[in-house]
């Protein structure tokens, strides 16, 4: 049996998560997208925060692409934390489930008012 790989990828406009975080949908926008570990790093980012949100944002949309579709899928059980030089990746409760199958790489990059994200699913055997 061959390996069988699926990638997504995503790319998000940095000052659109910016204007998000400056109203009143700031709290919503970050409980329904983003784990509480996510959320706490994000608030010790002084200046960067939009960028640090956009880049798991385009992550997450690339692992919903690598999955096929959103069922099961919750954005703030997916939880990219910085861990030295490489982010570190979890899943938690009915999205554990989802991603179970997979072995996952994923790179996320910014440019000035872009973030990126791309994300290697390979199928476990």
């Amino acid at each position: 049996m061959r390996n069988s790989f699926v990638i997504g990828v995503d790319i998000v406009y940095v000052p659109r998560i910016n204007e998000i975080i400056c109203s009143k949908e700031k709290n919503s926008f970050l409980k329904r997208c983003f784990s509480q570990k996510e959320i706490d790093e994000f608030l010790k980012k002084r200046g960067r925060g939009a960028e640090y949100l956009a880049g798991r944002f385009a992550l997450k949309e690339a692992l919903v692409k690598i999955a096929g579709n959103r069922k099961g899928i919750k954005f703030s059980e997916i939880c990219c934390l910085s861990s030295g030089k490489r982010p570190s990746l979890s899943f938690y409760g009915e999205t554990k489930g989802v991603f179970r199958k997979y072995e996952i790489s994923f790179s996320i990059s910014h440019d000035n008012e872009y973030a990126f994200a791309v994300a290697i699913g390979r199928r476990k055997r």
